[in-house]
């Protein structure tokens, strides 16, 4: 039996894009949240972040969603890392992030919008072990103050050893399939 890899964009958008189910558990395993933060529904909005403005650039996320709590979660899939990609996801979250304010509206009805992206490659040294690497924005000489607004995670598929269960055991299923599906399937063609 072969599979289509999930790592690739198509794949993952089909898989994640429209299993709500399915993305509720992998956002719950690879999220640092406490178990009274935990994502109980979502509702998909459209991956497509268009600007208001025609001049501005217009982008496409693989997955958008907002959950019960009012908190949006732009999930990304890349295979290969550039360093125009964390200029895309500064881009994408800070975009997600105003296009909260209507005309009229507080700026204390802003939600904190979340960018999980998970990379099929390194982009840090690669003799450095850590796979799993959470931003803030916070205080640099008193990191325990934080700005609330925007969170990043991102994810070095290759780096994760599937070897313990001392991770979190859901966090370390998701990311073992992710890390070894791709033995046992197919690409889905460029022209797909």
């Amino acid at each position: 039996m072969r599979y289509l890899d999930p790592k690739n964009d198509l794949t993952f958008k089909k898989i994640f894009g429209h299993h709500p189910d399915l993305m509720i558990s992998l956002l719950n395993a690879l999220m640092p949240f406490d178990d009274d933060s935990k994502i109980e529904n979502l509702e998909y909005l459209s991956s497509e972040l268009t600007p208001n403005s025609p001049d501005l650039k217009n982008t496409i996320v693989d997955v958008k969603c907002k959950d019960s709590k009012g908190r949006y979660f732009i999930i990304e899939i890349q295979l290969i890392w550039t360093e125009q990609f964390t200029s895309r996801v500064l881009f994408n979250t800070s975009k997600t992030y105003i296009m909260q304010m209507a005309r009229g509206s507080s700026y204390d009805e802003l939600s904190t919008v979340y960018s999980i992206n998970i990379i099929n490659d390194h982009f840090t040294a690669r003799d450095e072990s850590e796979y799993y690497h959470y931003y803030t924005i916070n205080q640099i000489n008193k990191p325990d103050r934080k700005l609330i607004g925007m969170e990043f995670l991102f994810i070095e598929i290759p780096k994760f050893k599937a070897n313990s269960f001392s991770q979190r055991k859901l966090q370390y299923l998701w990311l073992k399939f992710l890390s070894e599906i791709e033995n046992n399937c197919n690409m889905i063609p460029q022209n797909y």
